[in-house]
This record gives structure tokens, sequence and C-alpha cells, in this order.
């Protein structure tokens, strides 16, 4: 599987998954700050940008710098995540904009299981 043997892939599904920890409070529950490195180290290590510079482009211009497949599905995870997270400190105006910005991106592709999972967030 792609997430296994992709080291970016695989810290990006391991974001999530610490995302869904601190969400359910369950299993081994990581801190804000491993979380926030795994997300810079995410960031940086798929699009070659520090996080705050990597928020400051548009979804477009974030998807012209990726032109894998699996890459730009990536990047849909990792807005997810990060929108997540985001909704879990209670900021609800910041997980909105990353939840779009990974609307916008999954418009440009064809992948209907990550649409399916926005549209999960907007019930």
């Amino acid at each position: 599987m792609l997430f296994e043997s992709d080291p970016i892939l695989r810290t990006i599904k391991q974001i999530a998954q610490m995302v869904a920890a601190l969400a359910g409070a369950s299993g081994d529950v990581p801190d804000d700050l491993e979380v926030d490195d795994a997300l810079g180290d995410a960031y940086l290590g798929l699009l070659g940008l520090d996080r705050a510079f990597a928020e400051s482009l548009t979804p477009d211009g974030l998807l012209r710098m990726l032109h894998d497949p699996a890459q730009r599905e990536a990047l849909v995870e990792l807005l997810l995540a990060h929108g997540d997270l985001l909704a879990h400190r209670g900021d609800a105006a910041g997980a909105s904009r990353q939840w779009a910005r990974a609307r916008a991106v999954v418009a440009q592709l064809d992948a209907p299981a990550l649409a399916a999972e926005l549209e999960a967030r907007d019930a």
C-alpha cells in the first residue's frame, strides 16, 4: 500500500490517527506539541514549505506544486487532519477554512472517497 511505503504519506496518516486519538481520548493520546510538530513535518515533507507559508497559498497554488495523484490526495488528507485538529481545539473558523481548502482541492480531483469524507464534515 502506498501509505506504508511513502514516509510523507505515512506521516499524514499518523497525524490523522493522532487527531482521532485527541478527539476520542482513546489509546495513546499525543500532546498538542507532538501533533503540531508532525503537522509541520508533513507540510514540509509533502510541499517543501513550512506550514505558515503553505497556509498562505491558494488551493490551486498548492495543487500546482504536486503532480502525483497520490500526493494530491495526501494534500487533501493533510488539510482534513489540520481542520480536524483545529476543530478539536475549538477553532471552528480555522477548521472550516482548512476543510474549504480541502474541498477546493477535491473539486479538481477524481476522488469520490475524499469527497464523501468532506461531506461527512458538513453534516
